[in-house]
């Protein structure tokens, strides 16, 4: 592998690690953080080690009651009631007819000259018992044949010591005597593991994939997955994460399946070798673990998930009893087999079957693997189950480059044969032209951005060129429709180095749709962006290198500290290892945050968790910074901090902010784009907007007191209004257009045209020379805000809606 060098940039060292070192430590990285998350989820954790316990102990409870219902007279003694035949014969049709009562008989077969022969017929059925040897089962011998005999031969020599000599109480006799069994219908056993082990032992794995499809959803649906592949993650990354995340709990709940199969003294694994189990049980759970990627690919929500992971739980563990011993049988054509092969649940249920037959025989030797059945011998099985894994993962990462959903920007059918795809080379291609009609109503400046815009290529000094970007909402994936929502209508524009762009706009102008092209979030319909030379339709990945987000909700995971996100962002932004800490704690700082770094997300106020995804934004030191309503939820001291961050980082970066508050927006940007209805109304910097489109400038007149109270006599309230009209009909005099906006007892507000603006500085002096005469106390002058220039923009949009 390449060497790890090194660049220095504002005192933090950064790596510049291969694709592959890129790999291993995001992955290390991100294994950290779900191993975090999951040791504090404790409960749901326990459940996941620990229910292969339970439902092989549930297995082996339904044994007991079953071998309890067949076996019921294996737990006590009957009284002794002694019943006489005339022949053998008579004794054996007795038995037959009513099994399970007789306990022993003696057969009697000849007396002469003081010799006695008899047998002894026993019933060696019984029940398991606890503390008792062997197979469980009270040895016959011990316990019913020597009994008898000792019991017989008691009598016998008391028989005849009375016939030969009734005072005496000893005989010199020596007893012989030999046991073997007779002939009796064959003994009946009940394996649960071969009816019901496959489901039990199933689910068991089972309810991992279950966990691992909500997951990896939830990511999703949260935008958590897109909030860190915005900041650098790589996809390769995330997957392998989540792969060695599951194998280890698949792993760990295999080792305890096979252990509770032994505590609970199944032949199934008593009796098997090792190895033909434990394979299939870990090539099962690798399977499943790529049969929930490829789910995941398809899925948008967590709740769908869920309950589609519930219902294949319940489908499979039905189709288990029944899909061996129909399918996989001699005759059946292999092409079938091969069908439903391709289900690993399927097939796992076909290995689990032959292990269960086999565990009543003696077992199978892993040297027998390749031939304990005529129909998919073990090998077999273990082969397909891992083809449906390879399968099934090779589909789930096509469909997520091809079809990502909502979230991400969909690449070509054939994206895997492109160099771009593998290496981080760069096409330089701009869009065709985009999907919109220009209105003759188009601002001037507006119009000049689209012509410079037109002439420019990848070789400019711009951070952004941004050009006929089109992002529709399609009512029907076929085909276009009136129905069709156009929330970006043919962008174009320019965002500088070292400048703040500020986008305003109203809610469902298009800044925000924007903001989610241009970092990735989603692709655009039709036109393209450059970002520092690079498309933001192919080289999405090199951006991301470079780029910085602090989205419109916040991305964070309750279960991490403040801290622990900016260490998994400086990971992903490359800084070097051994100064990862002291990043940390300058990004805490800015924000004003470090009393919570150690403080899980979940007990942050909104504000808090905002200023941590700006400090996460500006990890890593990025060239380009996009601020998404960064100051929402603040209070005025957090604001204003964060507004001092931004203004210091914008000196070494471009910085694109999307915001609500007027004031923000005059006090941070260098640059405004204001958007309603999905196009661009006005372009430039806050003065001149205000110029441009504010209705020029408002002077306030502050009038003397004249000794007004809360009872004021009419008298009073008369001087008021005569004062009052004395100004205005002086102002409006000397001062042609003008207006009165509002007044009150107090002051009175007038707006002067922009056309006016060069009288404005002659009528001021000589307001203020008959400033006495006028009873005024004191003058103001104030520009248009540009909440007014917003507010006009809005409106025009507003009415140009309405005529269409």
């Amino acid at each position: 592998m390449e060497t790890i060098s090194k660049t220095v940039t504002s005192e933090i060292e950064y790596e510049e690690p291969n694709y592959f070192q890129t790999v291993l430590k995001q992955t290390k990285i991100l294994l950290i953080k779900n191993w975090r998350i999951a040791y504090r989820k404790t409960v749901t954790t326990t459940i996941q080690l620990t229910v292969p316990f339970f439902f092989v102990g549930g297995l082996y409870l339904i044994q007991l009651a079953v071998s309890n219902a067949l076996d019921t007279n294996a737990h006590y003694r009957n009284s002794a009631d002694i019943k006489g035949f005339s022949s053998p014969d008579s004794l054996n049709a007795f038995i037959l007819t009513n099994p399970n009562i007789t306990q022993a008989a003696y057969v009697f077969n000849s007396t002469s000259n003081g010799i006695f022969s008899y047998d002894i017929q026993y019933n060696s059925s019984c029940i398991a018992s606890w503390g008792s040897s062997g197979n469980l089962c009270p040895p016959p011998v011990e316990n019913i044949i020597t009994p008898m005999q000792v019991t017989m031969d008691r009598q016998i020599i008391r028989y005849q010591n009375n016939l030969q000599n009734p005072t005496s109480n000893s005989s010199d006799v020596q007893i012989t005597w030999n046991s073997g069994i007779f002939a009796h219908p064959k003994t009946l056993t009940y394996n649960i593991v071969t009816d019901l082990g496959s489901i039990f032992f199933f689910a068991s794995l089972m309810f991992q994939f279950v966990l691992m499809l909500q997951d990896m959803v939830l990511e999703k649906e949260t935008k958590l997955k897109e909030g860190m592949r915005m900041m650098g993650l790589k996809e390769s990354s995330y997957y392998m994460s989540w792969f060695f995340t599951y194998l280890i709990f698949i792993i760990l709940n295999v080792f305890l399946l096979i252990a509770s199969g032994f505590i609970f003294q199944f032949s199934f694994f008593k009796h098997n070798d090792f190895g033909t189990y434990f394979f299939l049980f870990l090539f099962f759970g690798f399977s499943i673990i790529c049969f929930a990627f490829f789910l995941s690919a398809c899925l948008r929500k967590s709740q769908t998930a869920t309950f589609l992971g519930f219902f294949l739980f319940i489908l499979f563990s039905v189709l288990q009893a029944f899909i061996p011993n129909l399918l996989y049988i001699e005759g059946k054509p292999y092409s079938v087999q091969a069908i439903f092969s391709l289900l690993s649940p399927v097939v796992f249920a076909k290995g689990l079957t032959d292990l269960a037959i086999a565990s009543d025989m003696g077992g199978i030797r892993w040297s027998q693997i390749s031939n304990n059945s005529p129909v998919f011998p073990l090998l077999m099985v273990y082969r397909w189950i891992l083809l449906d894994g390879i399968i099934f993962i090779v589909l789930g990462w096509y469909i997520d480059n091809v079809f990502p959903g909502e979230f991400g920007t969909p690449k070509p059918f054939y994206f895997f044969l492109t160099p771009s795809y593998w290496t981080d080379s760069s096409s330089m291609k701009w869009e065709a032209n985009s999907e919109y009609e220009p209105t003759p109503v188009e601002d001037e400046d507006v119009r000049a951005e689209e012509e410079d815009v037109n002439k420019m290529n990848h070789g400019t000094e711009h951070a952004v060129i941004i050009k006929n970007l089109v992002k529709v909402y399609r009512n029907n994936m076929f085909w276009k429709s009136k129905k069709d929502f156009y929330a970006v209508k043919g962008l174009n524009l320019t965002m500088e180095k070292n400048k703040l762009f500020c986008l305003l706009g109203p809610n469902g102008a298009g800044k925000t749709t924007t903001l989610s092209m241009l970092t990735g979030l989603f692709g655009p319909t039709k036109g393209d962006a450059l970002i520092f030379g690079k498309s933001i339709r192919t080289d999405m990945v090199a951006i991301r290198k470079f780029m910085g987000v602090c989205p419109q909700h916040d991305l964070l995971w309750s279960h991490l500290t403040g801290r622990e996100h900016l260490e998994l962002y400086s990971a992903f932004k490359n800084v070097k290892a051994s100064q990862i800490s002291d990043q940390v704690t300058e990004r805490l700082n800015e924000v004003g945050i470090q009393n919570l770094a150690d403080s899980f997300v979940n007990v942050y106020s909104g504000g808090e968790r905002r200023r941590l995804s700006v400090a996460i934004a500006m990890t890593g030191n990025p060239q380009i910074v996009f601020l998404d309503e960064p100051t929402t939820g603040m209070d005025p001291v957090a604001r204003h901090s964060v507004w001092q961050i931004i203004e210091n980082a914008k000196r070494k970066r471009a910085i694109v902010l999307t915001t609500h508050s007027m004031e923000e927006a005059d006090i941070l940007s260098d640059k405004i784009g204001i958007m309603a209805m999905g196009r661009l109304r006005c372009l430039g910097n806050n003065l001149h907007l205000k110029n441009k489109f504010g209705a020029g400038y408002k002077v306030t007149v502050f009038l003397k007191s004249v000794g007004l109270g809360s009872h004021s006599s009419m008298a009073n309230l008369n001087l008021v209004n005569n004062i009052q009209n004395r100004i205005i009909s002086f102002v409006l005099a000397t001062l042609e257009g003008t207006s009165v906006a509002s007044k009150t007892t107090e002051q009175i507000v007038f707006s002067v045209p922009r056309q006016r603006t060069e009288q404005l500085p002659y009528f001021l002096e000589t307001l203020e020379i008959n400033q006495n005469s006028l009873h005024i106390h004191d003058i103001d002058v104030n520009l248009s805000t540009l909440e007014e220039v917003f507010l006009k923009i809005a409106e025009d949009a507003e009415k140009e809606r309405k005529t269409k």
